[in-house]
């Protein structure tokens, strides 16, 4: 393939995990974050076209990944980084003829399902909160450019991105280091025109997944949650909340406006 990637939050876990990997797998990266980071790392406010659409000048595709990952900064910062933010990637990117975006969302876009709910493509959206809500509202924005810019997009419903998995929740939901840099690795290789979703997940035993997008794009992990249990705090058979979203959805996330 040719053409750059451009990964935004490059200083993040995801990110700085995406710069090595999929350098190592011989794509030509580039980062940007909002704070200054390693070589390889520009310094850019993902809200700035102008600084956005010259760090992308020969890229692509670009790897979204910058936001805040919660809700706990507020609604204000909730909006501006996730969504505003995100719009103004996609903005930037169809200014400067970038191919191909894809996009780190979140369990937390059916976060309010029950917890043993299997992972399929045409699940109904149930976000945890306003973190939910704030990559639900992405994931359209992103339908949007993908059938009126031309730019092929996917959405990446990244679950528990940790080095291993910490309980029973876990056991379903966990996704690797090794897997979540070949699952990027594969999408950067599609080539399907329009929107798709994938769900980010290891090969875990206790999962039921139906994912049409990896079985298409060949994405085949090799890491499963099972390898950990011995590892794993409480029951691994017992889930220690009842929603998809685990703490997040059960505690239910002070951002309402008072």
């Amino acid at each position: 393939m040719s053409g750059s990637v451009l990964i935004t939050g490059a200083n993040g876990r995801i990110g700085s995990l995406l710069m090595e990997g999929l350098a190592k797998a011989g794509w030509s990266v580039r980062g940007c974050d909002v704070a200054d980071g390693p070589d390889g790392v520009a310094q850019g406010d993902i809200c700035d076209l102008e600084t956005m659409q010259g760090l992308m000048k020969g890229c692509r595709s670009v790897i979204h990944l910058a936001g805040t990952p919660n809700a706990k900064p507020g609604w204000e910062a909730v909006n501006r980084l996730n969504i505003d933010g995100t719009r103004t990637i996609l903005e930037a990117a169809r200014r400067e003829g970038v191919s191909q975006i894809i996009y780190a969302s979140s369990i937390h876009t059916i976060g309010g399902l029950p917890a043993r709910t299997p992972f399929v493509p045409d699940l109904p959206d149930r976000p945890s909160g306003s973190y939910g809500v704030s990559k639900l509202a992405s994931e359209g924005l992103l339908r949007v450019y993908s059938q009126k810019a031309d730019i092929r997009a996917i959405s990446v419903r990244i679950c528990s991105f940790r080095p291993a998995p910490v309980d029973a929740r876990e056991l379903r939901t966990w996704i690797g280091y090794d897997d979540t840099v070949h699952l990027f690795d594969r999408c950067l290789c599609d080539e399907t025109q329009g929107y798709q979703m994938i769900w980010g997940l290891s090969g875990n035993t206790r999962v039921e997944v139906d994912d049409p997008t990896a079985r298409r794009i060949e994405y085949h992990p090799q890491q499963n949650a099972e390898s950990h249990i011995a590892n794993i705090t409480g029951d691994p058979d017992v889930e220690p909340w009842p929603l998809m979203g685990g703490p997040v959805a059960a505690d239910a996330e002070t951002d309402f406006l008072d």
